[in-house]
């Protein structure tokens, strides 16, 4: 299968997949609240970040194998593509036995920790059977996905999980809704998530009969990989400070509250995130091949992927809050507020529009290079976060995300275009001035007609509507302005094979 087909059934799998699990999704954590308490569902949230970090024993191995691997892909080279798989084996190996002994720690400390209503034994067992999953992944099939990945097979894998996801959710709402204890709901899903690993193996002996894991590891992909884990904690630190400074600083409460909002801000980065992972495995081996076509394709991507995101948004600030309305109908809590909407969205827009160089960087492998700046942009955020978490509360940990994520996304787009593509970064900053731009013209145009949405039919239907009328607006805003990108998209889509 070549690699347009690859990218097209990666992004098709990947949207329709994402759009399942975000409906079905949406049941559970409401069904949290409503059944178990806000404490319940503060509680899953919080330790669902937590796995975020007990991840980090992973040390990096995933991304270095990755980018090692289309280098070798590139080239067809399978005695190569083996001596990093064999690499990779070992560090899993080794990272699944360690994350195991971590998740016991941590399984028995956690509860003494945190101020809760829920027994000790619940907390205990909900974080056991929530990361165990994890442990087995680690252990047996992490490095065959990431070949799948960096072959551009994410729509299988998207396939793959999809239907864990739906057994998964089934299960969930089945047992919640018999109103089952939450320790029970838990190990029956890691039981079905960790069968997944039956079919994974299968495919793999059938499809890569190739594969040889005895062949003497190469650990030189790896030299990086103590850099990689650095960026990942720093990574880690930014995406995930919130939730544990509102907790210690705040009512447990309001993380029921942020984890709301970030559960559909979540949702809808990973739906767009599919556009993304259909042609990262592309652009990643063409940058090790031709450094010129990939400043082409990269432009590309920066420019129609920048104008997806902002035109989802753009109509996210309009239904969002509509929806949330009717969604959070009977919860307990004031989920509602606009200006807090309004945070979680400028922080997704401004992610997009230093994405396309910072996975530039990634592919570079300049981790070693770029991890001064990385902590700086970990520091910044947690030091404002803690100084104005106790006056403005949530908003306070936003707004030191936001100023965080401003400084150094500057920067990613002058280091990437100035360091690693030697060229000017004019074109990277004036997709980010246009996007912003547009997107407060038409924030005011939508608040201005004032839309009365008061039904899910009438927010599908104005959403729809809203969509399409954003992704024209930003397209052909976009199209007008980087006309030699527009033509390059035109000849790779129907003049070359």
């Amino acid at each position: 299968m070549g690699n347009k087909n690859r990218s097209k059934y990666s992004l098709l799998f990947g949207v329709f997949s994402q759009i399942i699990m975000i409906v079905i999704g949406l049941i559970i954590p409401r069904m949290y609240v409503i059944n178990y308490g806000q404490d319940v569902h503060g509680i899953l949230t919080t330790v669902q970040q937590l796995f975020c970090y007990i991840a980090l024993i992973e040390a990096g191995i995933g991304v270095s194998a990755l980018q090692s691997l289309y280098k070798y892909l590139s080239i067809n080279d399978k005695n190569g593509i083996n001596g990093i798989l064999s690499a990779t084996n070992i560090y899993y190996k080794k990272a699944g036995k360690l994350y195991f002994i971590i998740l016991i720690i941590v399984s028995l400390l956690f509860p003494i920790i945190v101020k809760s209503s829920v027994p000790y034994y619940v907390i205990l067992l909900v974080i056991f059977f929530s990361g165990i999953a994890n442990a087995f992944s680690f252990y047996y099939y992490s490095k065959y996905l990431i070949l799948m990945r960096a072959e551009g097979k994410n729509y299988l894998i998207s396939m793959i999980n999809l239907v864990v996801f739906i057994l998964n959710n089934l299960a969930k709402i089945l047992l919640l809704s018999l109103q089952v204890d939450i320790y029970l709901v838990m190990m029956i899903c890691s039981f079905i998530t960790i069968s997944q690993m039956l079919y994974i193996n299968y495919y793999v002996k059938k499809n890569y009969e190739w594969i040889d894991l005895t062949v003497p590891p190469n650990n030189s992909a790896f030299k990086e990989s103590k850099h990689v884990l650095i960026h990942q904690i720093s990574s880690l630190v930014l995406n995930n400070t919130d939730v544990f400074v509102i907790s210690i600083f705040c009512d447990i409460k309001l993380v029921s509250i942020y984890g709301i909002y970030k559960l559909f801000m979540v949702n809808i980065t990973t739906l767009i995130f599919q556009i993304k992972n259909s042609i990262s495995f592309y652009l990643g081996q063409t940058f090790s091949g031709d450094i010129n076509k990939y400043k082409k394709l990269i432009d590309i991507y920066n420019t129609y992927y920048t104008a997806i995101v902002f035109s989802i948004f753009s109509c996210v600030s309009v239904v969002f809050l509509p929806f949330l309305t009717i969604y959070t109908n009977g919860m307990n809590g004031n989920y509602v507020d606009r200006h807090l909407m309004m945070l979680f969205i400028v922080i997704e827009l401004i992610l997009a529009t230093r994405d396309s160089m910072l996975i530039t960087i990634d592919f570079a492998q300049h981790f070693k290079k770029t991890l001064w700046r990385s902590l700086v942009e970990s520091f910044i955020n947690l030091t404002v976060s803690l100084v104005l978490v106790s006056q403005y509360g949530l908003y306070g940990v936003l707004y030191g995300t936001i100023i965080a994520l401003t400084l150094r996304t500057f920067d990613i787009l002058i280091y990437s275009n100035k360091r690693i593509l030697n060229r000017s970064c004019f074109f990277s900053f004036k997709i980010l001035i246009t996007n912003f731009f547009v997107f407060i013209c038409l924030y005011f145009i939508f608040n201005k007609i004032a839309l009365n949405i008061d039904s899910l039919l009438e927010i599908m239907f104005f959403g729809f509507v809203i969509l399409c009328f954003n992704l024209i607006t930003y397209f052909s805003i976009n199209t007008l302005l980087n006309i030699k990108q527009s033509k390059y998209l035109i000849k790779e889509m129907f003049y070359r094979k």
